[in-house]
């Protein structure tokens, strides 16, 4: 293929399939061929999209690029779409640094279809001729009475409102693109203006910033020929820095307080979080996450006993989240009492040093991969659930930080 240049391929036998890894000559995309047997077949454009403030642009431009476009300027083609399509996932998702726009369909005249008004709508959105868009997807004054006060509206302002997972995330990250809120504070969403609005498109959804999935049983390189003659040709090298920065590592622990309209006397919160140095070893997150279900989330799980015990919390869970540049550990305590910091904290830090020192029994370890390996291997991907769709967004989790890793984490 002239237009493309291949970087990198190779035969995944867990996922039965021949990846392959190619650059647009012209625009610098990237994109990845996922050749198997699956006839759910799947198609995704992902953008790198760091926050530039809290206005909640990258989550509003995510809903406003849906509405309307210039191949199909029709009112909310994506609703059309869901009626008239046989598609098996339609979706778009907004992360902390990227936006992602998924479909599958098992039906091939479907699929192309499918990926002409997602591609139309990311690259051509109306957003420019019609700022009605940008009224009713991000914010705008409402009011249905002269006598009645004036208030903001709009369908990204309401979404965010009571979004309380947040200081978590920005208290890990104060130095870089995750200390912003990306799907934005409804104390700063009135913030957002129609031009950056309009300039944050222009720059940061642009085919030089894009990754693009082909994943199914289909003829990649007829979509590749496609995708550059309807789209990609169409456009030009943007030279646009929009990685994310590393954070530095704490040199001390650090504790912050943050308060909200509490629900009952059981709403208030303990997290206990660990930020994890930039490391793309999935067998590294596979350990961790098994850990800390042994110690907080299985029945009997010790951390989990001895916290509930002690009357620190009512709850006790924990997790990993790998899909950031510097993965994190999150232990949360809900109906929690926020006068038992100290002792929450001394309860961790004494049981992972004992862990250090002594270890996880051996029969315990052995137990609970096996039954990790065994749901993994049961995992029942349907129709409306497309293995695709899991595969692609498994791999972005390290593609986005690092062009020489494009698929590691799948």
């Amino acid at each position: 293929m002239k237009n493309y240049t291949l970087i990198e391929e190779k035969y995944s036998s867990e996922l039965e399939s021949k990846i392959c890894i190619y650059r647009h000559n012209k625009t610098k995309a990237r994109i990845c061929t996922i050749k198997n047997n699956d006839k759910n077949k799947v198609f995704a454009i992902a953008f790198r999209t760091p926050p530039i403030d809290n206005s909640g642009l990258t989550h509003i431009l995510e809903h406003s690029v849906l509405c309307d476009s210039e191949k199909y300027p029709v009112k909310d083609p994506f609703v059309a779409m869901i009626k008239s399509s046989v598609n098996t996932f339609l979706n778009a998702f907004t992360y902390p640094d990227k936006t992602v726009y998924p479909i599958a369909s098992p039906n091939m005249k479907d699929f192309r279809n499918l990926i002409g008004i997602y591609m139309d709508a990311v690259l051509r959105p109306n957003i420019y001729k019609n700022e009605n868009i940008f009224l009713q997807e991000g914010w705008h004054y409402h009011i249905l009475d002269e006598k009645d006060p004036i208030i903001y509206n709009g369908v990204v302002y309401n979404e965010m409102k009571g979004v309380l997972e947040r200081h978590v995330l920005h208290s890990l990250y104060p130095n870089n693109a995750y200390s912003l809120e990306s799907g934005g504070d409804p104390k700063y969403i009135p913030t957002l203006s129609y031009e950056s609005f309009k300039n944050f498109h222009k720059k940061y959804y642009s085919p030089s910033n894009s990754y693009i999935y082909l994943y199914g049983d289909l003829d990649h390189e007829a979509e590749m020929e496609w995708l550059d003659n309807e789209y990609l040709s169409k456009f030009d090298f943007v030279d646009f820095d929009t990685r994310i920065k590393d954070q530095p590592v704490f040199k001390a622990e650090v504790s912050e307080t943050h308060y909200y309209e509490a629900q009952g006397d059981d709403s208030s919160f303990l997290t206990y979080n660990i930020m994890i140095p930039k490391k793309f070893d999935y067998k590294l997150y596979l350990a961790l996450d098994l850990i800390l279900d042994t110690l907080f989330n299985l029945p009997g799980a010790p951390l989990k006993n001895k916290i509930q015990e002690l009357g620190i919390a009512l709850n006790v869970e924990a997790s990993i989240s790998i899909e950031f540049m510097n993965p994190f550990i999150s232990i949360l305590a809900s109906g929690a009492k926020p006068e038992m910091e100290t002792e929450f904290k001394k309860i961790i830090n004494e049981y992972f040093e004992s862990l250090v020192k002594n270890g996880i029994p051996k029969d315990t370890i052995l137990s609970l991969i096996n039954h990790t390996e065994f749901n993994k291997r049961e995992h029942m991907y349907t129709v409306n659930n497309p293995k695709g769709i899991d595969v692609i967004l498994s791999s972005l989790n390290s593609w986005l930080y690092d062009d020489n890793h494009p698929y590691d984490i799948v």
